[in-house]
C-alpha cells in the first residue's frame, strides 16, 4: 500500500520519520532484486504441522543509548532551599536485550523484554549551595566539583499485557498495561574543584583512581499505553508504542569519603513517559531485521533522603530525582505461528531417534553476537611493609579483601566449522572475539583512609570444541562446549588518608579456560539463531601498590600486594550464517520474501 494512502502518513511526516522511511526504501530495493544480484543470503526454512491460533515473535537487540541522572537535595528545615545537586551527564551505554511478543487470534497480546549492559562514559557534577554545615566546617561558599564516570551498568525488564481493538492484515492498534524495572548504577572517579570553594577538592584533589561517589538508582514503573503496527510495503512494517508511566524510586548514594553518611537511602514517586518506534523488514515470512529508536523519562517527584538511617542521623530531607535515557537499537526477530503460517520448525523433542535428521548443520559458519556478563571481583590486600602500616593506625584498618559486583556488555563475532558424526550428532570447533565492558568498582572510608578498587575486562575471546545433538527434524541443535579463553583488561586499587597515597594498577592480557552449553534454531536453510551460556576463568591479576605523593611512614614507603580474580558468567545471543566453502555449487542463493 502506498505511504500516501496510509492513515498515519501525516503523522509520520510530522514526527521526522520520513528520512528513515526513505532510507528503508533504499535498503528494500536491492533486497527485492536480490535474485538478480545472486548474492548469498537466506532461504526459507521448511514449514511443519498446522497453523496455530497465536503468533509468537522472539528476538535479540543491541541498544545504544545515552542520558542523564540528576538528584536534588533540599534543606530539612527550609524545604524551598536547595542544599546540593548531583548531575550525571553524557551517560553513554551499550546493552544487549532479548524480547518477545505473543498475539492471540482473539486480539489479546503479551509482550516484554529483558536487557542489561554497561555505562561506558560520562561525568558527574556535584554542586553544594551555601549556607551548608559540614562536620566541624561551616561552608558558606558555593562548591562545584567535576568527576568522571566509569564502570557503570544498566539492567531492565518490561512486561505488558493488552488487547488489539483494531486488527487487519495492514494494521493493528491496541492498548496495554504493564510493569517495568530499570536499574542504573553510576561510579564516580576523582574530584576537581571548578568553582571558588577553598575547602573541597582543591589542592588535595582526589586522584582519578579513587572511587569518590557511587549512585545506585532502581526505578519501578506502572505503564499504561498504546501499541500499533502499519504495513508500509509488503514485508516492510512500522511499529510504535507510547506509554504514560507512574514511577517509584529507591536509590542509594555511596559517598565513599564520608563514612558517617555512606549508603544514604533515597526514595520518591512521580510520573514519566516512554516511547518506542521500529522499522522492520521481513527477510522471510518468519525472519526479520529492524532498526528503531527509544525514549525513557523517569521522575521521582517528591521524595526524601533518609539521613535518620545513617550513622550521622538527623531528619529526613526533601529530594527529587529524574532520569532520562534515549537511543537507537537494531534487532533480529523470528516469528512462529499466525494466519497461514506453520507451527514450530522442528519436530517433537524425543530422547530416542525415530527419523533421520532433516536439517544439515555441517560446514563453515560465521555471525555476530551480543551478550551480558556478570559475576564478582574480589580484591585481596596484603601488607608488604608491616612495620610501616602497624605504626600508622589509619592505614592499619584497610581490609584484607573486598568483593564487589562485576557486570557489563559484550559484543562481537564468531566463526566455526561443524562436522556430522552421525544422523543426529556433530562435532565442531569455534573461535570468537568480543569487545567487553565487564567490571565494577567500590569505595569505602575505613576509619579515615578511603580504600577503593576497580577492575574491568575490555576484550574477550575463546577457542572451543563443540559437541552437538539434533533431536527430531534436526532444526534444533543442542550443544556442550569448552576450551581456551583469553582476554585483557585492568585492575587497580588505592588507599588515601590525606597524608599517604598508596596506588597500584595492572593492565594485561591473560589466558584461562571456558566451558558452557547452548542451543541453535535453524530459522532458514542457512541461518540459525543461538543462545548460549559460558563460564570464563582468566585467572588472577597481581600488582604491587606503593606510596607516592606524600611522606613515608617511619621513614619507609608504604606498600601493598594486590590481587584480583577474573571470572565471568556470560549469556550471549547470536546469529549464524552457514555456507560451504568446499562446494560452491551448494552455496545458497538469495530467495525472495
Amino acid at each position: 500500500m502506498p505511504v500516501a494512502s496510509q492513515p498515519f502518513a501525516p503523522l509520520l511526516r510530522k514526527s521526522g520519520l520520513r528520512p528513515l522511511l526513505l532510507a528503508s526504501a533504499l535498503v528494500s530495493a536491492p533486497l527485492a532484486q536480490a535474485a538478480d544480484l545472486a548474492l548469498p543470503a537466506v532461504k526459507d526454512a521448511p514449514v511443519f504441522n498446522a497453523p496455530l491460533p497465536y503468533e509468537l515473535e522472539v528476538g535479540a537487540r543491541y541498544f545504544y543509548s545515552t542520558g542523564y541522572y540528576r538528584g536534588d537535595l533540599y534543606s530539612s528545615e527550609t524545604p524551598a532551599h536547595m542544599v546540593s545537586r548531583l548531575t550525571y551527564g553524557n551517560l553513554d551505554a551499550h546493552a544487549a536485550e532479548t524480547f518477545f511478543r505473543l498475539d492471540h487470534e482473539t486480539g489479546l497480546f503479551l509482550k516484554g523484554n529483558l536487557g542489561g549492559g554497561s555505562i561506558v562514559g560520562g561525568h558527574m557534577t556535584d554542586e553544594d549551595y551555601a549556607p551548608l554545615e559540614l562536620p566541624n566546617l561551616p561552608l558558606s561558599v558555593y562548591s562545584k566539583t567535576v568527576s568522571s564516570q566509569s564502570g557503570g551498568s544498566l539492567q531492565y525488564a518490561t512486561v505488558d499485557g493488552g488487547f488489539n481493538v483494531l486488527k487487519t492484515a495492514q494494521y493493528r492498534l491496541g492498548g496495554f498495561v504493564g510493569y517495568q524495572y530499570f536499574r542504573e548504577r553510576m561510579n564516580t572517579l576523582g574530584c576537581v574543584q571548578v568553582a571558588a570553594n577553598p575547602y573541597v577538592c582543591t589542592s588535595n584533589a582526589s586522584p582519578t583512581s579513587v572511587d569518590q561517589l557511587d549512585d545506585d538508582a532502581r526505578w519501578q514503573s506502572l505503564r499504561l499505553g498504546l501499541s500499533g503496527r502499519v504495513a508500509i510495503l509488503p514485508g516492510l512494517n512500522f511499529d510504535a508504542e507510547v506509554a504514560w508511566a507512574h514511577n517509584w524510586l529507591r536509590s542509594t548514594d555511596y559517598h565513599n569519603a564520608k563514612a558517617p553518611t555512606w549508603g544514604t537511602r533515597d526514595d520518591g514517586a512521580g510520573n514519566g513517559l516512554q516511547a518506542e518506534a521500529l522499522l522492520s523488514y521481513d527477510l522471510t515470512p518468519q525472519l526479520s531485521v529492524g532498526v528503531g529508536g527509544r525514549y525513557w523519562y523517569f521522575d521521582a517527584g517528591s521524595g526524601q533522603s533518609h539521613w535518620e538511617r545513617t550513622l550521622t542521623g538527623g531528619a529526613p530531607a526533601p529530594q527529587r530525582a529524574t532520569s532520562e535515557r534515549y537511543g537507537m537499537f537494531v534487532q533480529t526477530a523470528y516469528k512462529i505461528g499466525g494466519p497461514g503460517a506453520g507451527a514450530l520448525p522442528f519436530g517433537p523433542l524425543t530422547l530416542t531417534k525415530s527419523t533421520p535428521s532433516l536439517h544439515d548443520w555441517s560446514g563453515f559458519y560465521l555471525g555476530p553476537n551480543i551478550g551480558y556478563g556478570m559475576g564478582a571481583t574480589t580484591a585481596y590486600f596484603t601488607p608488604l611493609s608491616p612495620d610501616s602500616i602497624l605504626n600508622n593506625w589509619a592505614l592499619a584498618s584497610v581490609p584484607t579483601s573486598r568483593a564487589y559486583p562485576s557486570v557489563g556488555f559484550v559484543g562481537g563475532g564468531q566463526m566455526g566449522y561443524n562436522y556430522a558424526i552421525g544422523q543426529n550428532a556433530l562435532v565442531g570447533v569455534e573461535t570468537d572475539i568480543d569487545y567487553a565492558h565487564i567490571g565494577g568498582s567500590f569505595g569505602y572510608s575505613y576509619l579515615y583512609p578511603i580504600v577503593t578498587s576497580a577492575a574491568r575486562t575490555e576484550w574477550l575471546g575463546t577457542t572451543r570444541l563443540r559437541l552437538g545433538w539434533t533431536p527430531g527434524s534436526g532444526a534444533l541443535l543442542l550443544y556442550a562446549t569448552g576450551g581456551l579463553a583469553y582476554g585483557g583488561g585492568f585492575f587497580n586499587a588505592s588507599m588515601i588518608d590525606g597524608v599517604h597515597y598508596v596506588f597500584g594498577a595492572n593492565r594485561s592480557a591473560s589466558v584461562g579456560w571456558v566451558a558452557g552449553a547452548g542451543a541453535e534454531l535453524a530459522v532458514a536453510e542457512n541461518v540459525s539463531l543461538r543462545a548460549e551460556y559460558l563460564f570464563v576463568d582468566l585467572g588472577r591479576r597481581n600488582l604491587v601498590a606503593t606510596e607516592y605523593g606524600g611522606p613515608a611512614a617511619m621513614g619507609a614507603p608504604l606498600a601493598y600486594g594486590l590481587q584480583s580474580q577474573v571470572q565471568h558468567n556470560l549469556v550471549r545471543l547470536g546469529v549464524n550464517y552457514r555456507f560451504n566453502l568446499l562446494n560452491a555449487a551448494a552455496t545458497p542463493v538469495l530467495a525472495s520474501y
